[in-house]
């Protein structure tokens, strides 16, 4: 199975990995999550920003988004350059510090804050043992903004279906 049906049947990273490639993206979704005013307030603009809103038809055909929320391709590293996605990573929350940080003022209450964090795709590899590590500088850029890291793993052992 290629990248693109993988994408399409619903069985990969969603929209994501329909829209953009496999890299490392920021997000921000939720229920209650308004995008508008979130980038109205923070000035945040970047060429690969995205915005969906709850209701709107998604990426994938018939498929409406249950929320809404904005992602941003931080990367162009593709899933086999870990390293790379973590410096690009870097270098975005560096560069977006003062947009981001006006995240803390449209999350509401525990209940309906929408959910923040960089999502990094990294694909397996055929060792033993697989270690990715995440520095402490990413860390604590990501921490000191309330944003959340995340890792979808990915396993390109499916069938081919014959190709």
């Amino acid at each position: 199975m290629k990248l693109d049906e993988i994408a399409a049947s619903g069985s990969g990273g969603g929209d994501l990995v329909y829209a953009g490639g496999v890299t490392c993206y920021f997000m921000v979704s939720g229920y209650e999550f308004d995008p508008d005013n979130f980038l109205e307030r923070s000035g945040l603009t970047h060429p690969t920003l995205r915005v969906w809103r709850k209701g709107e038809e998604s990426l994938r055909p018939g498929v409406l988004h249950s929320n809404s929320g904005i992602d941003i391709k931080v990367s162009e590293a593709n899933g086999d350059t870990f390293d790379d996605q973590v410096i690009e990573a870097i270098a975005f929350l560096k560069d977006q510090w003062t947009a981001l940080g006006h995240l803390s003022a449209v999350m509401g209450n525990a209940d309906t804050a929408p959910a923040v964090y960089l999502e990094f795709y990294i694909e397996d590899r055929d060792v033993g043992l697989q270690v990715d590590n995440f520095p402490s500088e990413l860390l604590r850029l990501a921490g000191n903004l309330d944003i959340g890291i995340d890792v979808s793993r990915l396993h390109w052992s499916m069938p081919d279906d014959g190709e």
